[in-house]
């Protein structure tokens, strides 16, 4: 547990052109994490007061969640922490191949990013009738009372406190 501005998240490998060999110990993020996820040149991290933060380059999916910009534009890059809207009280994350996932304290589900197989459960689609993807946290509707959730490469799945398993994607 570290207080507010002090160290607590160690980088290392290759990020843009620089590359890092040894962990370095940086205070990158501004609360305690619970969890993180990684994509392919981004970090999704779940803080423990259940906030979401993203930063990083995903110029395709979505992944970051930060939405659309003034311009109608999507935010696709991030260099700091930013805390991704619309989620509150979250107690887990998951990431698939292209989209991620977050689990909230009272059982709603939020999923963004890639949507082309399904894998967001929300059946939004372009004008071209292709499955969209989403670049803000879009909630899973007609599911309640969840307690776990699972994703695996384009599939999402939620476990109920009654015991149904609710899957989509591929």
């Amino acid at each position: 547990q570290t207080g507010e501005g002090e160290p607590n998240f160690y980088m290392w490998g290759t990020w843009k052109s620089r590359t890092i060999r040894e962990p370095v110990l940086t205070s990158k993020v501004r609360d305690s994490l619970k969890k993180t996820v990684l994509g392919e040149a981004f970090i999704i991290a779940l803080t423990e007061k259940g906030k979401v933060v993203s930063w990083g380059k995903d110029l395709k999916n979505g992944c970051l969640g930060l939405g659309i910009d003034e311009s109608n534009q999507a935010r696709v890059n991030s260099e700091q922490p930013t805390t991704i809207p619309g989620l509150d009280n979250v107690k887990d994350i998951q990431m698939g191949n292209e989209h991620v996932v977050a689990l909230t304290n009272n059982g709603q589900v939020f999923c963004w990013g890639n949507g082309s197989r399904g894998q967001l459960g929300t059946g939004r689609r372009d004008q071209t009738s292709s499955l969209e993807n989403a670049f803000s946290p879009q909630k899973v509707n007609d599911i309640d009372e969840i307690e776990q959730i699972a994703v695996v490469k384009n599939s999402t799945f939620a476990l109920s406190t009654s015991g149904t398993v609710y899957a989509w994607g591929d």
